[in-house]
């Protein structure tokens, strides 16, 4: 995550605002998520895919372009079934 801020976000003003929002909000927010297992897990769920996309930004891309083929493949399949 350093990485990806320090190669993409830092390097432009909406990046650089972004980090120092975060970097001045995150503390208070933390100790708010800590407080609470239940908070503690969801955050860890919610934040899953934010952490591989940076990660795995390939293999992320080809896991959406795939569902969203199987999406549409299903959408067309399933169009003459509703016009009957």
């Amino acid at each position: 995550m350093r990485n990806f801020r320090d190669k993409y976000l830092l390097t432009n003003s909406f990046g650089r605002a972004f980090v120092n929002f975060y970097y001045e909000n995150s503390p208070s927010l933390a100790k708010y998520i800590a407080a609470s297992e239940t908070r503690r897990a969801i955050s860890r769920i919610a934040l899953t895919p934010l952490v591989y996309g940076v990660k795995f930004p390939i293999g992320v891309l080809i896991i959406m372009l795939l569902f969203v083929a199987v999406m549409v493949i299903r959408r067309r399949k399933k169009w003459p079934l509703k016009n009957r």
